[in-house]
């Protein structure tokens, strides 16, 4: 607001608030008859002190201009704004043109009373000064009464409430662990069934090959007899002798010249590959996180391609 007088900014704010009257509201809409479009509006932003003064000087200069007229117009209007389910029962619409014309005959028209006659409920009109201090006593009653009754209800609430949430987050913790605990341990379970399943898969081509003593390149890769029942150092040493044996035979010059991968047939690829997995899961966990050496060893027998793709499964 700008250039405003206290009186009127006051009678701005008396208005609005009907004169700062509890439980008033205004009506809005095209639907007042049926009680619809009540509204109330509360003053925000602006400093108590001044807007009780601007309201305490509208009234005042009221008085001396309108006197006893304006404070009977404000109680009905404030009593109407209140509302009162007795007194409106008694209102009604005319529900005719002939009804209307009864009423409004020559000589005859009828005025209604004032709404503070028919409401029962209406208290009047207070003074600000009336007004301010049943406001300032309510609220201070609403404030002793919470503080003595609400506070230790609440506070052992929030308590109790606290101590749930708690107690929730950590059986909620426990749980999510026991959950991945067992998907770990049950993981680690498959992976050592099916790489157990693998070497004895392995091992029975090999005793096979052998009982049958078929041609070297014929059949399943020459692995050594009871290659997978060694610990993984006898393993490794065994393996690396079985392929540097099959290589020299299959190439006819020492392997450690060729610059292409030792084994190219496809079925012997993919059982040395297999031979290479039981042999990542023997090695100790320290040595599983330092395998330079022996990827480019594996690299050179199989090539980097299936040694990368072998990287990728076992996830070292």
């Amino acid at each position: 607001f700008h250039n405003l007088k206290r009186i009127e900014l006051g009678a701005l704010l008396s208005a609005i608030t009907f004169h700062n009257q509890q439980g008033t509201f205004h009506s809005l809409g095209m639907g007042k008859p049926l009680g619809y479009g009540k509204v109330s509006v509360e003053i925000n932003g602006l400093d108590d002190e001044l807007k009780n003064a601007c309201l305490e000087a509208f009234e005042h200069y009221i008085k001396m201009k309108s006197g006893k007229e304006w404070t009977i117009a404000l109680e009905n209007i404030v009593c109407m704004a209140k509302g009162d389910q007795e007194a409106d029962k008694q209102l009604k619409y005319l529900s005719t043109a002939t009804e209307y014309s009864e009423k409004k005959g020559k000589g005859k028209a009828q005025a209604l009373p004032p709404f503070t006659a028919i409401a029962a409920n209406c208290t009047g009109l207070l003074t600000f000064a009336e007004n301010t201090k049943q406001q300032s006593e309510s609220k201070q009653s609403e404030k002793s009464h919470s503080g003595y009754s609400n506070a230790p209800i609440l506070k052992k609430f929030e308590d109790k409430k606290s101590s749930l949430i708690d107690s929730l987050n950590s059986r909620l913790a426990s749980l999510k662990k026991e959950l991945e605990d067992k998907q770990a341990a049950e993981k680690k379970a498959d992976e050592e069934q099916r790489l157990a399943q693998k070497a004895f898969i392995l091992q029975q081509q090999a005793q096979l090959k052998s009982q049958l003593g078929s041609e070297f390149l014929a059949g399943s890769f020459p692995f050594s007899e009871g290659l997978f029942k060694k610990g993984p150092k006898q393993f490794e040493e065994q393996l690396e002798k079985d392929v540097k044996i099959y290589a020299q035979k299959v190439h006819g010059v020492n392997p450690t010249k060729l610059e292409t991968a030792w084994i190219t047939k496809s079925e012997h690829v993919q059982e040395v590959a297999d031979a290479i997995e039981v042999l990542l899961s023997k090695l100790p966990a320290k040595e599983k996180g330092n395998l330079g050496r022996r990827w480019i060893t594996f690299s050179k027998w199989l090539g980097e391609e299936v040694v990368n793709a072998i990287g990728q499964k076992t996830g070292l």
